[in-house]
């Protein structure tokens, strides 16, 4: 159930890294990603206490990966959510105060109207959204391969689910 829950999550990050890869180089990035209301993935979490078994093995560290895996897919999550409150809550009253709406504006005019903290704030959080989504998708995929040969080296005679293909 563990890897099935790992693999449920990296699914989820794969969407999350589709919808972000088209935009991913454009420096205007931080208006063109729209707010995400994101699934929290309650339901998709590792239970510890099941696992605790992993303690007795060689691989005892494994379990402190899973841990840390969890933390980073909430993280990102929350990156998400933090970043389109920030933007449906602050800087899309100013864009609608100033009927910017697609407008193509110089980089220093929009400064100038949505002032500097401001647009700093959005372009930050949007590249932490990136860097959270994109690193927690490549950890997640290796910690997989990972944990997949040690469910493997443990159970030599079951046969484990394991990644179909990488994004």
């Amino acid at each position: 159930m563990a890897l099935f829950t790992l693999l449920r999550q990296i699914n989820a990050l794969a969407n999350l890294v589709k919808d972000l890869e088209p935009l991913k180089n454009d420096p205007s990035r931080c208006f063109k990603v729209q707010p995400w209301h994101v699934n929290e993935y309650e339901d998709i979490k590792f239970n510890f206490e099941n696992l605790s078994f992993i303690l007795e093995t060689d691989d005892l560290n494994i379990l402190y990966e899973l841990l840390i895996e969890q933390e980073r897919f909430e993280q990102a999550l929350k990156t998400i959510q933090l970043r389109s409150e920030y933007q449906v809550k602050v800087i899309q009253p100013i864009l609608e105060e100033n009927d910017i709406g697609n407008k193509r504006l110089p980089f220093d005019k929009l400064e100038s109207i949505i002032g500097k903290y401001k647009l700093e704030g959005l372009m930050l959080a949007t590249d932490k959204v990136y860097e959270h989504v994109y690193q927690t998708f490549e950890s997640s995929s290796k910690l997989a391969d990972d944990f997949h040969s040690f469910a493997k080296r443990q159970y030599p005679k079951v046969g484990f689910i394991s990644q179909a293909t990488k994004t």
